[in-house]
């Protein structure tokens, strides 16, 4: 099980780690489908994009599930369904007779390109390797993500809850610029921190 999106399956590296795992016969069952991040912005290709997909009678999440199973070395998603509305759209995704073309594939790979810098891609080694004190930066990363793109405060507020308090503090104070240089995706770490701690705690 592993994350593999429309955003990452482009990416030279985890090309050449599903196609490895594809040959050994290790069976994969992809986790996070949707791309969400820390970061909400609005890009003219989300909106070109679901206008597009809506058009040929699905959803721009549904055409996000579809780019990951039609790869045939997925065996399976795994993927949160927390109401009727979504296990039906996954549902109808998975059985439907709707296929992406090549244009419709360029469309997310754009998408991707313009948005990397709202996606968190779980690297925390890389971000913490930089700081003074160990911080849990990916993982608050990850509970941003539950709040603006899962749209489930109550988990993201949970999670963030389970941090030591001195944890908490120091992730409103730190100078993650360090962590920000290391960042492949240059998010504004520090930035995002600090929303965390005035939106979650």
């Amino acid at each position: 099980m592993f994350t593999y999106n429309y955003r990452l399956m482009h990416e030279p590296r985890m090309r050449a780690a599903v196609q490895a795992c594809h040959r050994a016969g290790i069976g994969l069952t992809a986790m996070k489908t949707m791309g969400g991040g820390p970061v909400k912005s609005d890009s003219d290709t989300e909106v070109k994009m679901a206008g597009r997909f809506m058009q040929k009678g699905f959803s721009d999440y549904q055409a996000k599930l579809l780019a990951v199973w039609e790869d045939s070395r997925i065996a399976s998603i795994c993927a949160q369904m927390p109401n009727l509305t979504l296990l039906a759209a996954n549902a109808a995704a998975a059985v439907g007779q709707v296929r992406l073309s090549q244009g419709d594939r360029a469309l997310l790979a754009r998408h991707a390109a313009e948005t990397c810098g709202d996606y968190c891609a779980g690297c925390g080694e890389l971000c913490s390797q930089g700081l003074s004190q160990p911080l849990p930066v990916s993982d608050v990363m990850r509970y941003l993500m539950y709040y603006r793109a899962y749209q489930d405060p109550g988990l993201a507020r949970d999670c963030f809850a389970g941090l030591p308090g001195q944890v908490r503090q120091e992730l409103a104070r730190a100078d993650f610029s360090p962590a920000e240089a290391a960042c492949p995706r240059r998010l504004p770490i520090g930035q995002l921190m600090r929303e965390a701690v005035n939106i979650l705690a």
